[in-house]
């Protein structure tokens, strides 16, 4: 019963970032990096990202009646970070973006080093997110210089 509740709460958190609205007309008015990808690509990566985080619950919940609390707890405050930096860019801070997006890279490795104590085998779902986070604050620092 709680590995159907717990795959029920992370569809639920997971599938409510999707719903969030994006500030394209914003976003399109800053002066971009180089290395910007396009928001088709953002929503792709977005997508397989979301679908990494629930793979990789998923599989610990095929090795684990339930995820240890410390687990529960680096989900639920990377989830948080994710919304900040959602809302600080919204909002059109840029300088508290960054600063979200350095949170959230931390918080994924976190994720990444909690999962990898349950099971090593579903940190490979995590890889692309770990990687993108780290991109995004690299990507989000540029987006802040550029536009002080």
């Amino acid at each position: 019963m709680k590995r159907i509740l717990f795959s029920i709460l992370m569809i639920f958190l997971l599938g409510s970032l999707f719903f969030l609205p994006f500030p394209t007309a914003y976003y399109q008015s800053l002066k971009l990096p180089f290395f910007t990808p396009s928001l088709s690509l953002f929503q792709v990566i977005f997508l397989l990202n979301l679908a990494g985080i629930a793979l990789s619950a998923l599989e610990l919940t095929r090795f684990h009646k339930s995820p240890s609390k410390e687990y529960g707890k680096s989900i639920l405050k990377n989830y948080v970070a994710s919304l900040l930096l959602w809302y600080f860019f919204s909002t059109k801070q840029l300088f508290f973006s960054f600063v979200s997006s350095i949170i959230l890279f931390l918080t994924t490795l976190k994720l990444y080093s909690e999962t990898a104590k349950l099971e090593e085998k579903a940190t490979k779902y995590l890889n692309l997110y770990t990687l993108w986070t780290l991109f995004l604050s690299i990507l989000s620092l540029a987006i802040y210089v550029l536009n002080r």
